[in-house]
């Protein structure tokens, strides 16, 4: 569904046909899922994104040697941009798009690229468990304190997306209008955030979604920013 929502315009009066996104050759999709051939020629890269002075560091997967393709946001969970959102990249790249796992997280003490998926760290098995719910309250801590600053600034929240839109736009084997953006949890209120906040792209896929952006504590305040609608996005929620 994500991917057929990300290549479709709506009847808006866009005058928009949509470009639908060709699955690699050597991908095979059947019934909803996707074997990927080993000589698939998918290439995984750094993609830096600077906004407001800061460089953060996405991924970008794609197909060498393919025509422009719609480009698909992958937005993490809370825990931030781990292996799990560069192999969403990649799986979407094989079956015809451009998949870009997007990081708006700043690396800061206490909560870097290491600490936010501890549990994937070598010798993490054979810690013993007082150290394990340690190290689990520390990332916890770490990764609700980014959580808290971006629904608590919504206007970077949203702006820091449309950089990432905006990027995209730029590389070569992006199609240079359509775009989608899909997101677990955090990542699908995020993909609701770019929604509120007008940003121009044509589907959002929010799966298991925040529909409420909250920081964790009351006593927190909100800079909000006024929903500005564009109108033209699709929205599908899984929830």
């Amino acid at each position: 569904e994500c991917l057929r929502l990300a290549t479709e315009r709506s009847g808006s009066g866009s005058g928009s046909e949509g470009v639908r996104a060709e699955p690699a050759a050597a991908v095979t999709v059947t019934g909803g899922g996707a074997t990927i051939s080993e000589d698939a020629d998918i290439t995984l890269e750094p993609f830096p994104v600077e906004f407001e002075g800061y460089t953060y560091e996405g991924w970008i997967a794609y197909e060498k040697g393919a025509p422009p393709r719609p480009q698909v946001l992958v937005i993490p969970n809370y825990s931030g941009l781990k292996q799990f959102d560069k192999d969403e990249a990649v799986f979407l790249a094989a079956v015809g798009f451009v998949g870009i796992a997007v990081d708006i997280y700043k690396q800061v003490p206490g909560y870097m690229n290491e600490d936010r998926s501890p549990n994937s760290e070598p010798g993490w098995r054979e810690l013993p468990r007082e150290k394990k719910q340690e190290i689990a309250a520390a990332h916890m801590e770490g990764a609700f304190k980014q959580v808290d600053y971006c629904v608590c600034n919504p206007g970077f929240f949203r702006d820091s997306l449309g950089a990432y839109l905006a990027a995209g736009r730029a590389h070569p084997a992006v199609h240079p209008t359509h775009a989608a953006a899909i997101g677990y949890c955090f990542g699908g209120m995020a993909v609701l955030e770019m929604v509120r906040g007008g940003l121009d792209f044509d589907a959002a896929v929010s799966f298991h979604g925040v529909l409420q952006s909250r920081p964790s504590s009351r006593d927190m305040v909100v800079n909000e920013r006024e929903n500005v609608y564009g109108g033209h996005t699709k929205v599908l929620m899984e929830n």
